[in-house]
């Protein structure tokens, strides 16, 4: 039997061992929104690419389920299904809490990102040319 992270807390504060996520998009004023459910208990606010360009931001709650099921560790999504280890301060603090949670997002935007747009990377300078003689308006497009 697979030993699980949350195991000695009480059901309510345990990832779901079985769950059931229905996640929709519907339009809304800032385009498509993604709204989840977990086991038909709506979770989380929906979201919007929240961008000028689709980026299909919307849908990154996906890879914090995907942390959660293959993982056994989510914090944000024990956040948005209101799980957090509460019995126990200190799991609820360091893992459960805000550094935790920064650091799932990361994972999970970090996939999602759009690449930057080629002005705001700075090329680098010529050969043979000292950084400090580099015109400071030199926003060529390179490959990242």
């Amino acid at each position: 039997m697979r030993e699980f992270f949350d195991d000695r807390f009480p059901p309510g504060e345990q990832i779901p061992r079985h769950m059931e996520i229905v996640l929709s998009a519907e339009p809304g004023p800032f385009g498509e929104a993604v709204r989840m459910t977990v086991n038909g208990v709506r979770t989380g606010a929906p979201l919007t690419d929240n961008s000028w360009s689709e980026t299909g931001y919307r849908w990154h709650d996906t890879l914090h389920l995907a942390h959660a099921v293959c993982l056994g560790w989510s914090p944000v999504f024990r956040g948005l299904a209101g799980i957090k280890r509460r019995s126990d301060p200190r799991i609820d603090h360091v893992e459960d809490g805000g550094r935790a949670a920064v650091a799932d997002e990361a994972i999970g935007v970090g996939s999602v990102l759009p690449r930057p747009h080629p002005r705001l990377v700075r090329a680098p300078a010529a050969r043979g040319e000292p950084p400090a003689h580099r015109a400071r308006n030199d926003l060529r497009p390179r490959s990242i």
